[in-house]
């Protein structure tokens, strides 16, 4: 089975969808995420 991060899961939509700290939490980790490298 695969181990994915919850703050990683995406919508088929392309929606955010919830997340438990909030959504606003959820975009600044993945951006922070887009942005590292």
């Amino acid at each position: 089975s695969y181990l994915i991060p919850c703050h990683r899961v995406i919508r088929k939509s392309g929606a955010l969808g919830g997340y438990r700290w909030g959504l606003g939490r959820k975009l600044a980790m993945l951006s922070q995420e887009l942005n590292v490298g």
